[in-house]
């Protein structure tokens, strides 16, 4: 093909491209003008969807957020606490403070074998997040285990003991059973029945026990629990998310799959439901119709491998390096969408 020919085609399918990104970005536009009256900040807190604030801005009654403009703080009312961050990327919810649980001992030493408490209060789209929390105990002569409250599948557990001089537990960053003990599990989890027994190894125990799931990240020795009674203490806790009741291809096959395009939907390991990623090359939110954009690799060095010797070509969703004496060719596909042409 002549030069001026191969040059007239590149004119002519950028035209043609441009107008059809000008068609599409009306459509997007139009498919989510009804989101972009929503407030998506409270305080400091970012929220996205599928959260949000206002009736209409949130996915469904699991996802609102209730704002206090006076303080600037978020909460979410089917759970406790206040809310700290929220992740698309990562499906997290951070909590600041997350809710923890008092375990009256009886004052005589008597043991309390198998007394156990149901966890359940997290509904169908939370877990509690195994990648960023871990359980903790605080106390005296009393071993702790988690159950699966449907499959009855154990869990795992921990141990504490108390130096017989020192009853008052307070815990060491180590947490290592000695006044404190914790325990790391390898699923998120929902639906648990958390059991406790006494050891009893002291004719006199403190007086109470703590349990919680706090934020790996967070320092054990900072927890100052030094009153048995109706106190309410509260930590840092992490939150899976998931969206649906149904798995992606049930979600798929109905029509009816919350995930926008350019995405892949990923199936919960608790539960029904699923989630939403944008593909590899795009990025965004997988939430949103048109959420994920093509991520420009070219843009820095560091998203390629292209090399010093190569020239970096951006693609929808890819990218492919181009030896450097190629670099007028590359010029020419980078205008005309070589795929166009050829």
């Amino acid at each position: 093909m002549a030069p001026h020919n191969l040059l007239l085609a590149i004119l002519i399918c950028s035209s043609i491209q441009t107008d059809l990104f000008h068609l599409q970005s009306a459509e997007a536009s139009m498919a989510t003008a009804s989101l972009s009256r929503c407030q998506r900040k409270c305080g400091d807190v970012e929220i996205p969807y599928p959260f949000g604030i206002d009736k209409g801005c949130y996915l469904d009654e699991a996802f609102e957020v209730i704002c206090d403009d006076r303080t600037g703080s978020a909460s979410i009312p089917s759970l406790h606490g206040e809310v700290g961050t929220i992740s698309i990327s990562n499906h997290t919810l951070q909590y600041k403070k997350g809710q923890v649980l008092p375990l009256p001992f009886n004052k005589t030493g008597e043991s309390m074998y198998g007394h156990s408490f149901d966890l359940n209060y997290l509904g169908n789209h939370y877990s509690i997040s195994h990648t960023d929390n871990k359980f903790v105990a605080l106390g005296c002569d009393f071993y702790a285990y988690l159950v699966d409250a449907e499959t009855k599948d154990l869990l795992g557990g921990c141990a504490s003991l108390c130096n017989r001089r020192d009853i008052t537990p307070s815990p060491s960053s180590s947490c290592s059973g000695l006044n404190c003990c914790y325990m790391n599990f390898e699923r998120d989890l929902r639906n648990i029945t958390l059991n406790v027994d006494t050891i009893n190894t002291l004719t006199k125990s403190w007086g109470c026990g703590f349990f919680t799931f706090v934020d790996k990240g967070f320092p054990l020795d900072k927890i100052n629990f030094s009153v048995c009674d109706d106190v309410l203490y509260s930590v840092p806790v992490v939150f899976g998310w998931m969206v649906g009741n149904t798995s992606c291809g049930e979600a798929t096959g109905e029509d009816d799959c919350i995930c926008g395009d350019n995405t892949v939907c990923i199936d919960s390991e608790t539960r029904n439901g699923y989630r939403c990623k944008c593909r590899d090359g795009f990025t965004g939110n997988p939430y949103v119709r048109e959420g994920c954009q093509d991520f420009d690799e070219c843009a820095d060095q560091k998203d390629n491998n292209c090399g010093m010797k190569s020239v970096c070509i951006n693609m929808e969703g890819s990218y492919f390096c181009l030896p450097s004496h190629k670099r007028i060719l590359a010029m020419l596909l980078t205008l005309g969408k070589f795929f166009c042409i050829f």
